[in-house]
């Protein structure tokens, strides 16, 4: 379907200035409903269509991380738990709520399904070869950074990365070294 749909992650740079020149807005024609609206709920508002006919994806690429993002390979075999016929094909659909789903082996959708999550850290492809934190923070805790994710170990760290962040992105994304998700 990303062929189809047009929504496969490209190589090309991200814009300098986000989705700052971006005029798309929502079908609903509701000025705030813009590409800063979409990053706030990425996960689900992405596929929201705009009144030029054009989908969120489309018009926010920075918002939907759909520009300058190829993270690697999915794992074919990956699963969701108790249910086979959920795979990262499955997760990519809805990456705002999937990309923290435990697998039938035991790792997160995020760690194993890289490409669906586009979890390089929220990096462009030209930038990947500099895996390191950003000034991520959980939301409404400032205390609670990439530090604080590294503090933990086994399950309690896997939690804490899936944890959201101020801006609604997830700690691995934030936090790769952290998160083991370089």
């Amino acid at each position: 379907c990303r062929e189809t749909c047009g929504t496969c992650l490209e190589k090309e740079a991200c814009p300098k200035d986000g989705d700052a020149k971006s005029d798309w807005m929502h079908a609903s024609g509701d000025d705030f409903k813009n590409c800063a609206w979409v990053a706030e709920f990425s996960g689900n508002r992405c596929a929201q269509p705009g009144m030029d006919g054009s989908f969120a994806f489309q018009g926010c690429p920075v918002a939907c991380r759909t520009c300058g993002y190829d993270c690697g390979v999915d794992d074919e075999n990956w699963h969701k738990e108790s249910e086979p016929e959920k795979t990262c094909d499955w997760v990519a659909a809805a990456t705002g709520v999937r990309c923290d789903t435990p697998g039938e082996d035991g790792t997160r959708a995020y760690k194993s399904c890289p490409k669906a999550c586009r979890a390089c850290g929220g990096r462009p492809v030209q930038e990947l070869d500099e895996c390191k934190d950003s000034d991520w923070h959980k939301n409404n805790d400032l205390s609670k950074d990439c530090g604080w994710i590294t503090q933990a170990a086994g399950a309690i760290r896997e939690q804490r990365c899936v944890a959201k962040g101020e801006d609604g992105s997830y700690g691995f994304l934030g936090c790769p070294v952290a998160c083991d998700s370089c």
